[in-house]
């Protein structure tokens, strides 16, 4: 699975400069009055696991940062070109990049982006194409396009490019925003491609087994004019029914229609209208949108899970949710890296430690700062001392982790 490793931010308009972070492979857990940045470095963290920097577009920055996947290490440079925008406000801003590659069995990649072309060198090739290096397009989208010209048999490093993006990845927010504009918005693609082929084009809201389940009740005729699932083929849920008590719950997806494309016998299949259905024990049937803060809330980080398999990014977690429901969703989580903003301190009391070094990894604190009249934000990894003050008290066992933080000012 992807991890990112470090981040240092050399340059952003409202981070104080040479700001360096490390990161745990598991749970990071960022810490800090409100107003401290908690979000924001949220929303960072999300531009720089997916690659695309749009909310920057107009800024001078520049960010350098570091991932580990299965099969390689990438490392990523990446800054603004503002001039362009100063000499002609209607240009398109662009930033300059350089991406490396080390691969576990010693090659090197090293693609380049800047201004309108990127230069991509592997196996002592180089290879030159001509288009603009875009805010809002995935650097690994680019170079992965890079690397087919460039060497179009070898699907194995395009496939190592892949690993280093979460395209797809949002902040889960502090209430149920991105799952309620995500209902609203959802229009899922399927193409049927002719002899019973019928495959779920990719998408950032649904679930890819929820897309594969879909596709082969398409393809085996069951459904035409509306789709079903239940809790028996979704692990998200049945994971919904157990924590809640429900008997059962289902989800819907109406096909609004096809359109049929130009090659014979291919179709664009459009399906929306999304709904889910829950069956209480006494029989009484709610919709998601009838069921209490905690409950929806929970569902939709259940549901966030299903789709973002590499990464979680959560804006307190714990929002609105009762002890057991946050260990279930820290069991969820699982193998992967998790960057959580709280102030609860139940969120703080479930997780474990290892080492004074993994303490240090593990939480990010946050704090602001003036400096010129000019209010900046102050993100750091504990110190050593921090880290093995903090681990000392731990080990013995008696206080809570969120007691052991304020007790050291670290909170």
């Amino acid at each position: 699975m992807l991890k990112l490793k470090r981040l240092t931010i050399h340059k952003h308009p409202r981070v104080r400069p040479g700001t360096e972070l490390v990161f745990n492979d598991g749970f990071n857990v960022l810490l800090g009055v409100n107003g401290s940045g908690k979000t924001t470095l949220l929303e960072l963290l999300v531009q720089v696991l997916n690659g695309r920097f749009e909310s920057l577009a107009e800024h001078e920055f520049h960010l350098s940062y570091l991932c580990e996947g299965v099969g390689a290490r990438c490392s990523v440079d990446v800054r603004s070109s503002p001039g362009s925008l100063q000499k002609d406000p209607q240009a398109r801003p662009l930033v300059s990049w350089t991406m490396q590659l080390d691969l576990h069995g010693g090659e090197r990649i090293t693609i380049a982006g800047e201004h309108d072309r990127v230069v991509t060198t592997y196996k002592g090739k180089t290879t030159t194409s001509v288009q603009p290096t875009d805010f809002d397009f995935p650097l690994s989208a680019v170079a992965s396009g890079q690397l087919r010209e460039l060497d179009s048999d070898n699907g194995e490093l395009q496939a190592r490019i892949h690993e280093f993006s979460t395209w797809n990845l949002a902040r889960f927010d502090e209430a149920t925003r991105w799952f309620d504009d995500g209902i609203a918005a959802s229009e899922f693609v399927f193409f049927e491609l002719g002899k019973g082929r019928i495959e779920p084009a990719i998408d950032d809201f649904l679930p890819p087994i929820v897309g594969r389940a879909l596709a082969d009740q398409a393809r085996l005729g069951e459904q035409h004019d509306d789709f079903k699932l239940d809790d028996r083929q979704v692990e998200f849920l049945d994971q919904t029914c157990k924590a809640l008590g429900f008997t059962s719950a289902m989800m819907q997806l109406e096909l609004l229609r096809r359109e049929q494309l130009d090659e014979p016998d291919a179709w664009s299949w459009y399906l929306g209208q999304l709904r889910f259905r829950f069956v209480k024990e006494d029989g009484t049937r709610l919709r998601h949108d009838q069921l209490s803060f905690g409950q929806r809330r929970l569902f939709a980080f259940l549901y966030y899970a299903a789709i973002h398999r590499a990464v979680i990014v959560a804006d307190e977690l714990t929002n609105g949710l009762h002890h057991a429901m946050i260990r279930l969703c820290l069991d969820v989580i699982g193998g992967r890296q998790a960057f959580l903003a709280t102030q609860n301190p139940l969120l703080l009391d479930n997780l474990a430690f290892e080492s004074a070094e993994e303490v240090r990894r593990t939480f990010i604190l946050c704090a602001t700062e003036r400096e010129g009249g000019r209010e900046r934000m102050v993100w750091r990894n504990m110190s050593i001392d921090e880290a093995e003050n903090f681990y000392r008290d731990y080990k013995v066992g008696i206080s809570h982790v969120n007691d052991i933080l304020r007790s050291w000012g670290l909170w």
